[in-house]
């Protein structure tokens, strides 16, 4: 049955030649398969033969012509066929026209420096999800995906497939109940998708891009940043969701996006930020401040990672106010309601024991907090300073022999 994959080469006037490859969309192996020294995917890193034929079909040659040339010829196998299905497309074309999202399994754009991204096809039929679909287009019939990669490796690349299996199972069960024909029910998938972030590793697919999807900025650790191959510039206009990065790199990036200037293009609509890295600070017991990381809690035995990410988070969000980067509305319900709210950054900067005076959060001692029948909540250095303050004051904590603790913000 094979893995099967459409691959687009640039050419020098800007359109694309388009070839096939059997099993090139298993574990998307070609991203790291193409390259200069072997550009259809071969094991032969000698391949003069296939320089020149992607060189000629560069400059315009087309693929009636490629037959002669590969004729007579005894060349060894490569994973995309050299010979290409069509010539001097646009990227437009190729994806309404050419691409199967059903039996592509996925699609990979070749810049001229050889510069590979790779996406996962998403079918919108329906057939397979609803007992009332009988079948569904399979050209032109979806939407693709790009993937993270680490380490040479696709991040996240099964979750993604899992999670649009899901959605549309769930939209076909919506079908044959009556809440979705299947023209809206195409037109919810198109949304949903929508809310995907696309992440473009060359300038051309930037353009590439439909408008409707947000793109992803990459600015933390990747294998290609977004300011390595691009101009601000070229993502003005487009609605732009920044990955990676602390707040202080962001907050450059955003700057850069979103700055007047002398021509009439919009600024980039930036619609969110994420950076994974307060949580791998949490695993040391450091949070993060606009000062720098923080271990004053390292040695706390009840400030876990997640107290600790959540103090990181109340950090990042007073620099985002600070710098008048904040939603005027959040998306938590109104309803929501907190079992508890912990004391601000402010409050721990002044957070004295209620004993001693020493400062709770940094001592190396850790802190310990405890609320009293008499409704006071008493903050202190250690649990010695804790249990001379009770006992002196003949005070009788609400939850018994247990402290209650009052985690960071």
């Amino acid at each position: 049955m094979g893995h099967r994959a459409l691959v687009a080469y640039e050419r020098t006037d800007g359109q694309y030649t388009l070839h096939y490859s059997h099993w090139g969309a298993a574990n998307l192996k070609l991203k790291h398969r193409i390259s200069a020294e072997s550009p259809f995917g071969g094991d032969n890193t000698d391949s003069k033969w296939a320089k020149q034929l992607l060189a000629e079909l560069a400059d315009g040659l087309e693929a009636d012509a490629v037959d002669g040339y590969l004729a007579g010829e005894d060349r060894p196998s490569t994973v995309v066929e050299p010979k290409p299905r069509a010539t001097g497309l646009t990227l437009d074309e190729i994806v309404a026209d050419h691409l199967d999202y059903l039996h592509h399994e996925a699609f990979f754009v070749v810049s001229t420096t050889f510069e590979v991204t790779a996406y996962r096809t998403l079918w919108f039929g329906l057939q397979y999800d609803s007992e009332t679909v009988e079948q569904g287009k399979t050209v032109g019939n979806g939407a693709l995906a790009t993937v993270r990669w680490y380490d040479g490796e696709p991040v996240g690349d099964g979750h993604l497939q899992g999670q649009f299996a899901a959605l549309k199972d769930v939209v076909g069960d919506m079908i044959d109940k009556g809440v979705f024909t299947p023209s809206t029910a195409r037109q919810y998938l198109k949304r949903k998708v929508a809310e995907l972030i696309v992440v473009p590793k060359s300038r051309a697919v930037i353009d590439a891009i439909p408008e409707d999807l947000v793109l992803g900025y990459s600015r933390g650790y990747a294998d290609r940043l977004a300011h390595e191959f691009s101009d601000p510039a070229d993502w003005r206009g487009r609605r732009v969701h920044i990955l990676g990065g602390s707040p202080p790199k962001q907050l450059d990036a955003i700057r850069q996006l979103t700055r007047p200037i002398l021509t009439d293009e919009p600024p980039a609509d930036i619609v969110g930020v994420d950076w994974n890295g307060l949580h791998r600070g949490a695993q040391f017991g450091e949070f993060w401040t606009a000062d720098g990381w923080d271990d004053s809690g390292r040695d706390a035995d009840h400030v876990t990672v997640r107290k600790t990410v959540r103090h990181s988070l109340a950090r990042i969000r007073e620099f985002w106010q600070s710098n008048g980067i904040w939603p005027e509305t959040t998306p938590e319900d109104a309803g929501l309601h907190f079992e508890y709210e912990g004391p601000s950054p402010a409050d721990l900067e002044q957070a004295a024991c209620t004993e001693c005076g020493a400062n709770v959060w940094r001592t190396r001692r850790g802190p310990f907090v405890a609320e009293y029948d008499t409704g006071a909540v008493c903050g202190y250095c250690s649990y010695e300073c804790y249990f001379t303050h009770r006992h002196r004051n003949d005070l009788e904590e609400i939850a018994g022999e247990q402290s209650v603790y009052i985690p960071p913000a």
